[in-house]
């Protein structure tokens, strides 16, 4: 892209390199859509998140002290 590129040429760039898909796929940007995924959840997502955590937390210390056992 050259400097002071109009709207054209830099819509065409980024169409070529497909920047919207690889954006997606890096880590900052799947960080940003989890926060504003979780400051979206309404009051019930919240507990219900709160009892799949507790639940898994369950299985894994039982599987550990069965392990250990």
């Amino acid at each position: 892209v050259p400097r002071n590129a109009g709207q054209k040429v830099l819509k065409a760039a980024i169409a070529k390199q497909d920047l919207s898909g690889n954006w997606a796929k890096t880590s900052w940007a799947k960080k940003v859509a989890s926060r504003s995924t979780r400051s979206s959840n309404s009051d019930f997502d919240r507990f219900k998140l709160q009892k799949y955590k507790k639940l898994r937390r369950e299985i894994v210390n039982k599987a550990s002290k069965s392990a250990n056992a």
